[in-house]
């Protein structure tokens, strides 16, 4: 199977890493909190979700699922997914950077990989021009 990355393990980066790891991927989930990546690697999740616990506590025993802070440990990685946080300002629509991974403080390159962006964010929410996003069904 593919090798795949997950850069930033909230609540949407854990999930991803887990499931694509039952499904048979190698992923290695990149976090920036020490006590976050502490917390996955011990198979308890930073969050509440109805079952999760369990969905890691077997994905990491198959060893196809690993957690880190080292931004070496992504260079291998076929597939990268972008899941850091999309928090909003108040006021504001735009994500805040300061609470967030951008890829560009990756010290490894991903040059010739692929590279997909995951976000919680609506597509029905106004954009910075204050228009609504079309949804990609309407």
């Amino acid at each position: 199977m593919t090798k795949l990355s997950v850069i930033g393990c909230g609540y949407l980066g854990a999930v991803h890493a887990a499931c694509m790891a039952e499904l048979g991927h190698e992923v290695v989930g990149l976090e920036v909190d020490p006590r976050k990546v502490a917390l996955l690697r011990s198979g308890r999740a930073p969050f509440h979700e109805p079952g999760f616990d369990d969905l890691l506590v077997h994905a990491l025993a198959t060893g196809r699922l690993t957690f880190t802070t080292d931004p070496a440990a992504v260079a291998g990685a076929q597939v990268h997914f972008i899941c850091v946080g999309t928090p909003q300002q108040d006021g504001r629509y735009a994500a805040d950077s300061r609470t967030s991974t951008p890829p560009s403080r990756l010290s490894s390159p991903t040059s010739g990989r692929t590279t997909t962006a995951r976000s919680s964010w609506s597509a029905s929410r106004p954009s910075r021009s204050g228009r609504r996003s079309r949804s990609p069904r309407a």
